[in-house]
């Protein structure tokens, strides 16, 4: 088949999804209001009791939390939706996978006394809603600064708390959060010469923030010996996990036939593709921010000029690059001497990382944000979009060269498009061996 057919078959798809026959919304099935009420209120259920501006992360209160969550699940499923629209049906299993996902954070996860890392502000802070100290511009607003005081004053507490709660600590969380206190006490550094300027007031509490890391970090190495649990999760575990709250299809044997396959097709598919363009000169790298930011600026305007002329998908005036080309990338800081796996490749041609990060999480996010329904919009906790969201950015990098976004670019762009799938592939496979605790983080 002709790139100009596989183009004119996936316009076909697109053109017969959005030619269905209207559903009814969700509002109008009867009891639906009760779901969306239960939903609300589970959402303020979820968020942890605060002493102090302090998170309880203790024993005793998450053994209350998981014991008054089964309430919330018999609501639920007491709420019919057998009758339901597919919209409201799907809104139900919804708030069900929500409920099943906090059920396995607090039956299974339980980071507050396994993993050190859930308390470090670095890696997305404490709990499924987040405890961070957050600072997005100087001076802080007059109606936020009594809030951050609260959070900034907290932080000792908190580290004090994370030493009576960690009693089920695993090796491989205590060597990872070890490997990122550097990040954690820089952040707490940079934030205090930032207060120093705009409000020496709270200079005092941001440099006790700092230490009582420092004073965490130095208690972690000296019980580490005690930490020996493993961080996977075993396998009946990750299969309730999949079944119940990612709705995946998929069992943990499923997964790891399914990215064996994977692996060994797009590794084919690499070396093929390097053989064919073996005549070829190579792809340069760019060597400065300022050369890598104009490769960025070219790849995007590349990107939905093709997306609007080839309508693959509906292009809602809000899905624009935004925000998107500063805030991820980083240009003004320094040109590193040393880059990660994937600006190897960028580096050459960004295309195909760029529509992996703005085409996939960047317009999902937006998607997630413009949506009116409430059950529907923003991001779900516990990683519950996780599986459609990286599954869909992933394969966008290359589904999109059988559309032929990469007809007009280098021939070597489809062997970097095959490197970054082969490189995930790997991460999969450790992934689901050390949930089958059969590898830890050093295997």
């Amino acid at each position: 088949m002709t790139a100009s057919a596989h183009r004119l078959v996936l316009v076909e798809l697109v053109v017969a999804a959005v030619s269905l026959p209207a559903q009814p919304a969700a509002a109008e099935d009867p009891g639906y209001a009760d779901l969306l009420a239960l939903f609300h209120e589970f959402r303020q259920f979820q968020e942890p009791e605060r002493h102090l501006g302090v998170p309880d992360y203790s024993a005793a209160a998450m053994q209350t939390k998981l014991d008054e969550l089964e309430s919330y699940q018999r609501r639920l499923a007491e709420i019919d939706s057998g009758g339901w629209s597919v919209s409201g049906q799907i809104d139900w299993m919804l708030v069900r996978a929500e409920m099943n996902g906090m059920e396995f954070y607090h039956r299974v996860v339980r980071p507050w006394a396994r993993d050190p890392g859930f308390y470090l502000m670095t890696q997305e802070g404490a709990g499924p809603t987040g405890f961070r100290i957050e600072v997005e511009s100087m001076p802080i607003p007059d109606d936020d600064i009594d809030a951050f005081r609260t959070q900034i004053e907290a932080v000792p507490r908190l580290y004090e708390q994370a030493r009576v709660n960690l009693t089920e600590g695993a090796a491989d969380f205590v060597t990872l959060a070890l490997h990122f206190l550097g990040e954690e006490e820089a952040m707490y550094r940079e934030l205090a010469g930032l207060l120093a300027t705009h409000h020496p007031e709270l200079v005092g509490a941001a440099n006790r923030a700092e230490a009582a890391v420092t004073t965490f970090g130095r208690w972690l190495e000296a019980n580490r010996h005690l930490m020996t649990a493993p961080a996977g999760v075993g396998k009946d575990n990750y299969n309730w996990l999949l079944k119940n709250v990612y709705l995946f299809p998929y069992t943990w044997d499923d997964v790891r036939t399914i990215v064996e396959l994977e692996d060994n097709r797009v590794i084919t598919f690499q070396r093929l593709t390097a053989n064919r363009n073996r005549h070829l000169p190579p792809l340069q790298p760019v060597q400065s921010q300022d050369e890598y930011k104009k490769s960025v600026e070219e790849a995007l305007d590349h990107i939905m000029a093709f997306l609007g002329d080839e309508e693959i998908f509906s292009m809602y005036d809000y899905l624009v690059p935004g925000d998107y080309f500063g805030s991820w990338h980083g240009f003004d800081r320094p040109w590193p001497e040393h880059h990660d796996y994937f600006f190897n490749f960028s580096h050459r041609d960004p295309v195909m990382e760029e529509t992996h990060e703005m085409v996939g999480h960047h317009f999902d996010g937006l998607r997630a944000e413009y949506d009116t329904r409430p059950i529907r919009r923003g991001r779900r906790p516990y990683k519950i979009n996780t599986a459609r969201d990286e599954g869909h950015a992933f394969a966008l990098e290359e589904l999109l060269i059988y559309a032929g976004y990469l007809d007009e670019r280098s021939p070597h762009a489809r062997e970097i498009a095959y490197e970054q799938a082969a490189f995930r592939t790997v991460r999969a496979l450790s992934d689901i061996y050390m949930h089958s605790l059969d590898w830890d983080l050093e295997k």
